[in-house]
């Protein structure tokens, strides 16, 4: 759950409907200087899917001081269980993606593989989970090596790179991996996405690393709100201007709940409703 404080009360959405909104981006990008995905479907399914394994948590809201929980504050058991499951079920669909988002569940435990460096390194405390991730990391890759539909996809750069990450927790310096454009993008797409969901009140900001195309180096988006639920982005990504991305949220009062039951009760008293955000040039 993914929770947001603002005149009107807690605004919460579900891991699930953040990741819809992630495959809406994936879906749209590559305007201007920016190449879209390749492998595209497999690229967006990550995309859409990356926190897939939250949908059984997100059914009940938990309580912390009296208030609805987010994703951040989940127990370390609960977050690994949870993260695992969703990996595990995207792999068994579709190696390419499975990959990425087992990329993606390590990365955010350490500093998304030194693409942000300012997040919290967890790595010591996750260093089981984030090792069974990096284990089925190289066994994906093995299997995409076998798979007919990916094989002209994935190189030894790709190999190099899991090695890379596994040593040292980031990539230095240029590379031609495919997947490691790939991740980048998810975190890319990831960090967009928290940005709306995450803030009522938006300020602006800068984020980096962005994948432009494989050749290029990458650049910094400037993130610039025009209103609460719309922002402008410099350089712009997307295929289109504006680019509507909605999130289905549920917004109940801001107070003390005492009491899961209450809580979970406000919430499914709330009606869903579009949140309806938009990026525009």
């Amino acid at each position: 759950m993914i929770v947001a404080t603002s005149e009107a009360g807690y605004r919460l959405v579900t891991q699930n409907e953040h990741g819809a909104q992630v495959g809406q981006l994936a879906a749209a990008w590559g305007g201007d200087a920016f190449a879209a995905p390749d492998p595209r479907a497999a690229v967006r399914m990550a995309a859409a899917l990356h926190d897939a394994g939250w949908w059984e948590h997100d059914f009940a809201p938990r309580l912390v001081d009296g208030a609805p929980a987010s994703v951040i504050e989940a127990s370390h058991d609960d977050w690994t269980a949870f993260y695992d499951h969703g990996i595990v079920s995207v792999a068994e669909r579709d190696p390419y993606a499975g990959l990425l988002c087992a990329l993606h569940g390590a990365g955010v435990r350490r500093q998304r593989y030194g693409t942000q460096p300012s997040m919290s390194d967890r790595t010591a405390a996750y260093a089981s989970f984030i090792e069974t991730q990096e284990d089925r990391q190289r066994e994906l890759l093995d299997a995409l090596v076998d798979d007919p539909q990916y094989a002209a996809v994935v190189t030894e750069a790709d190999r190099a790179v899991l090695t890379e990450l596994r040593e040292t927790g980031s990539v230095d310096g240029p590379t031609d991996s495919g997947v490691w454009r790939n991740f980048r993008l998810l975190e890319a797409w990831d960090r967009l996405s928290l940005y709306c969901c995450r803030n009522a009140d938006p300020e602006p900001t800068t984020l980096e690393p962005v994948p432009l195309t494989p050749d290029a180096a990458d650049v910094a988006l400037e993130l610039t709100p025009v209103d609460a639920t719309t922002v402008r982005l410099d350089p712009y990504p997307f295929v289109r201007s504006p680019m509507a991305v909605p999130v289905r949220a549920r917004t109940i009062p801001a107070r003390d709940y005492g009491t899961e039951t209450a809580l979970r009760t406000a919430y499914y008293d709330a009606p869903l409703e579009s949140v309806p955000f938009e990026f525009v040039a």
